[in-house]
């Protein structure tokens, strides 16, 4: 029992190490709600970001 739950962590970890990340740098120019946030990238283009986890007040 324990070696099938060790083989599956293993499977699940290696399936989360190949997902790919994506990167985004910017300036932040706005903050709409207290976790959406909008970035402007170096082309000019906006990006509206919602943050995961974040636990914070609406503006009303």
């Amino acid at each position: 029992m324990l070696s099938t739950v060790l083989i599956l962590l293993l499977v699940l970890s290696a399936d989360l190490a190949r997902k790919p990340s994506h990167e985004l740098t910017g300036v932040v120019v706005a903050v709409d709600y207290g976790d959406t946030i909008t970035v402007l990238d170096h082309q000019k283009l906006e990006h509206k970001i919602r943050l995961n986890a974040i636990d914070a007040w609406e503006k009303k």
